[in-house]
């Protein structure tokens, strides 16, 4: 049991808390203040509240069909289409919101929509404040603009993305010179610039100086495994690839990724390895029906047509 100073007696209560314990007198309290607010809304409607209430009413619609998106886009498996269908609604109530903006465009970008990516991203872009002198741009302002690379690249854009991320990683070179860049954030932006060269197929020697620093400072780090192993597959070093991609996967775990299933498939489909080539894909399709890379490579597969020589030799059940 707990002991110690007696508590000191609480004082009566004073007229307001009074007043209020007097349920006609709180009834009529609410009443004067619904009344009230009604007419402050009626006088104040053609001033601008009537449009402040709707632009709220708007946003806060927005944000649930922003929530609904998130949400298929991260379901297991993914529904695509349902997502982008809520998310088009989203920025359609609220274009101008800042908050759903920016959660737009890196859903788009997660959705492979790199049409709608672009336009979004390069709005945020272009009201970035400058970094003072001799200091370092925001992180998310960098991250954007390696987003909006990847979203140019992704659309025909080659040209436009490969200047982009040229100045992006002088930045973060500088950035990392003046020691204003701590290691997790420098491995992040690596692996962002390597693997975006890598979509784009831009320097990959470049890419893999990037992305081998990234995966040195942050070993443990799933994503930058995963693209270490696909800038290898890139490379043509399948079995380097395999490595690393099998590690990734690994290291993922228990969570799934469509994506890095696809990359390592591909890589076994490169080494004829065509079981685990075939599992691989397939996990890639259940966990995201519409990675129609996957289902690509695994008709590619179906149809790879075994050497002339062992035509004749049975299919070991395993490859079947």
């Amino acid at each position: 049991m707990w002991r110690g100073p007696r508590p000191a007696i609480p004082p009566p209560p004073g007229a307001g808390l009074t007043k209020l314990a007097d349920p006609r007198r709180a009834l009529l309290g609410w009443l004067t203040f619904v009344v009230a607010l009604g007419v402050v809304l009626g006088v104040g409607w053609p001033y601008g509240v009537g449009r402040e209430v709707g632009r709220l009413r708007r946003q806060f619609v927005a944000s649930g069909y922003l929530r609904t998106a998130d949400a298929k886009a991260h379901a297991v498996p993914v529904r695509r289409e349902e997502a982008l269908a809520a998310l088009n609604r989203a920025v359609e109530l609220a274009p101008d919101d800042p908050i759903v903006a920016q959660a737009a465009a890196q859903l788009y970008v997660e959705l492979r929509a790199y049409a709608e990516a672009a336009r979004w991203l390069g709005r945020r872009a272009g009201q970035a404040t400058p970094p003072p002198a001799g200091g370092m741009p925001a992180p998310e302002e960098l991250l954007t603009r390696v987003s909006l690379a990847q979203s140019l690249i992704m659309t025909g854009r080659a040209a436009e993305g490969e200047r982009l991320l040229g100045n992006v990683a002088s930045e973060v070179y500088a950035a990392r010179g003046r020691r204003l860049m701590p290691d997790p954030l420098f491995a992040l932006m690596l692996n962002n610039l390597a693997y975006v060269r890598c979509l784009g197929k831009l320097d990959l020697p470049e890419a893999l100086k990037m992305v081998t620093v990234a995966v040195q400072l942050q070993p443990g780090q799933a994503a930058y495994v995963d693209s270490l192993g696909w800038v290898e597959y890139q490379l043509g070093n399948y079995s380097d690839a395999a490595f690393h991609l099998e590690q990734a996967v690994r290291l993922h775990m228990p969570e799934e990724s469509a994506e890095m299933y696809y990359h390592l498939g591909s890589a076994y489909a490169r080494l004829r390895k065509k079981a685990d080539a075939r599992w691989a894909l397939q996990r890639a399709l259940a966990l995201d029906p519409s990675l129609f890379e996957a289902a690509d490579e695994l008709k590619v597969l179906g149809q790879d047509l075994p050497h002339p020589a062992l035509a004749h030799l049975p299919i070991p059940d395993h490859e079947v």
